[in-house]
């Protein structure tokens, strides 16, 4: 919400911005309407038919101001009647200024989410892995600018996903950018059927390593979480969450990909789409303590130069509203596109990192004795990368010889 609130404020608020409109039966419709009601701009919610019922009343119950309204079975229809509403507005309400809040595919949002990376610098310096999860690729993107804007791009990102809902996981396995019409995963923040062409475009050259669990794995951590930290997050949190519950970081680590120790930071971001109730539901659906479940990796091919030539070591967010594309010989931004290059490949409250400086379990071949984030060596855990460290390039050179090259700055659009 935070990142939301500085954007009405700042941004919006002092434009003369009178009207937002926000698509979306999460977090994102909470984070739109409180921020709204706060800096005196009307607000309307434009909620598909699958959102919670609890998200519905908490809304009409903490925003009696916002206008709610339900349209459409999923969240593809009710951004094209938010984006209708928002035509029609501004035709009968002429002296008004009205916007379309995306409830991630906004480079305002990547920016606020950059601070993330900010944060981190005075008290824990560059982070070896950085552990996010997924949906429409918001937090992801701003991740990645964050770390770039540093000289941070060597750090490793695990992208989570939960099946179901894996638009980045597919898109690489297919090599372009795929639309996922029906997502079916209970981590409903995460169910955005589209990845944010910006995030797409960042992952390419990141080095990242995407991964996708089921929702009992989701729900499982949430459950630990829970109990280790007397924290509720929702399953969308519990998804990159699981990748330390389930020995997956171990395995990255016995596979070389990543350091041993390990300076591990999980982007863990709360939100609101969650109750005591509603966990109970969701491990009665899923039976997530019945069986245990292996979690999928898909791992990025090593890059090619043609990318790192245009690459700019200055921010990457800039000047998010120019409009020339520097990375046009390259990169699609037409999502039924396959990229040119040679190699395949929602809002919520303000995050909070967490540094785990121990493994949360030592019964999946981690020793909880052993240096933050080493794990025994006699584990079986295995993975199903190709890659070795070799593979991954060293950002930090490249970009640093190409900062005499006169770049203006910016990953431009």
């Amino acid at each position: 919400m935070w990142f939301v609130q500085i954007l009405l404020r700042l941004q919006w608020a002092s434009c003369g911005v009178t009207h937002v409109v926000c698509p979306s039966g999460g977090n994102a419709a909470i984070a739109a309407a409180c921020s709204a009601r706060a800096y005196g701009i009307s607000c309307t919610i434009v909620m598909p038919e699958t959102a919670d019922a609890c998200m519905r009343r908490r809304l009409l119950l903490e925003t009696p101001d916002a206008k709610v309204i339900v349209h459409g079975s999923d969240w593809l229809e009710a951004h094209q009647r938010a984006e209708q509403m928002v035509n029609e507005l501004q035709m009968t309400h002429p002296g008004e200024s009205i916007r379309l809040l995306h409830p991630y595919d906004q480079s305002e949002l990547w920016e606020g989410y950059e601070g993330i990376i900010d944060e981190l610098g005075p008290d824990l310096g560059q982070p070896d892995v950085i552990i996010v999860s997924v949906g429409g690729g918001g937090l992801l993107a701003g991740i990645i600018q964050g770390l770039w804007n540093r000289g941070w791009s060597s750090t490793h990102v695990v992208a989570v996903e939960t099946e179901g809902a894996d638009c980045l996981n597919r898109s690489i396995k297919a090599g372009q950018l795929l639309l996922l019409p029906r997502p079916t995963s209970i981590a409903t923040s995460l169910s955005a059927p589209i990845l944010a062409h910006r995030t797409w475009n960042l992952a390419q050259l990141q080095s990242l390593t995407p991964v996708t669990c089921t929702d009992s794995d989701a729900i499982d951590a949430v459950r630990q979480f829970l109990d280790d930290h007397g924290m509720l997050v929702e399953p969308a949190c519990g998804a990159s969450l699981s990748t330390l519950y389930s020995g997956m970081i171990g395995r990255l680590q016995m596979e070389g990909r990543i350091p041993r120790p390990a300076n591990v930071v999980v982007v863990i971001g709360g939100g609101r789409n969650v109750s005591l109730r509603q966990l109970s539901e969701w491990e009665n659906q899923t039976n997530s303590f019945g069986s245990l479940h292996q979690l999928s990796t898909s791992f990025l091919p090593s890059m090619t130069s043609p990318y790192l030539a245009n690459t700019s070591p200055h921010s990457v967010s800039s000047d998010m509203s120019t409009k020339s594309n520097l990375f046009a010989p390259h990169l699609s931004t037409d999502p039924d596109e396959t990229l040119k290059c040679g190699t395949s490949t929602p809002s919520t409250p303000r995050p909070v990192c967490t540094v785990l400086s121990r493994p949360p379990m030592a019964t999946e071949g981690i020793d909880s004795h052993a240096p933050s984030g080493e794990v025994d060596r006699e584990t079986n855990a295995e993975g199903s990368g190709t890659l070795n460290p070799h593979d991954l390039v060293n950002f930090s050179k490249l970009l640093a010889t190409s900062e005499t090259e006169g770049d203006d700055g910016g990953l431009h659009e």
